[in-house]
């Protein structure tokens, strides 16, 4: 287990997870931080994960990557990650594959059993040059309560799709508020 605490992680790159990078069957806790202007190539501007991650109080702000995640790509297995408390602000994924999505994150677990839980957390002016200016989800289940999706953006927006992007999985949104841009 990976615990960070009360810290500030900045101008880091990688292929993958800009500036944090969790393996499979891994667990990192991270409370009270920020996570900031990090890039990677292909997946996960801040952070890439293939293990549970706990994130209570964090922020993302102006994070790049130029596939899937502009903040956060989740592939865990299994398992429950939470976000509570987090703001997701100004990130940004790319289309370098000829696809990509979840300007703030990407959840695509290939095993489809994966639970996410986002409460409490607000997501503004994200961007996505593919799909889901906020949150694209794959598989598994995902519940949004008490949070904010305001502003964000896609290029492949054609049905409204600003926001979160569900081509797999259940998805469940309660007790929030959406505006799209």
């Amino acid at each position: 287990t990976l615990s960070v605490a009360n810290g500030r992680l900045t101008n880091n790159s990688a292929n993958r997870g800009g500036a944090l990078w969790v393996g499979a069957g891994a667990t990192s806790m991270v409370e009270n931080c920020a996570f900031a202007s990090n890039t990677a190539g292909s997946e996960g501007g801040a952070v890439r994960s293939a293990g549970t991650l706990v994130f209570s109080r964090v922020d993302f702000i102006g994070n790049a990557a130029g596939g899937f995640g502009g903040a956060i790509h989740d592939s865990a297995g299994a398992g429950t990650n939470r976000f509570v408390n987090c703001a997701f602000v100004a990130n940004r994924c790319g289309n370098a594959c000829g696809f990509g999505g979840g300007g703030a994150i990407n959840f695509a677990d290939a095993g489809g059993h994966g639970r996410r839980e986002i409460r409490h957390a607000t997501f503004f002016a994200n961007h996505s040059d593919f799909v889901a200016g906020a949150i694209r989800m794959r598989s598994g289940q995902l519940t949004i309560a008490d949070s904010i999706l305001w502003q964000n953006a896609s290029d492949y927006s054609a049905q409204g799709e600003d926001d979160i992007w569900a081509d797999g999985g259940l998805a469940t949104l309660r007790y929030s508020n959406v505006n799209d841009a």
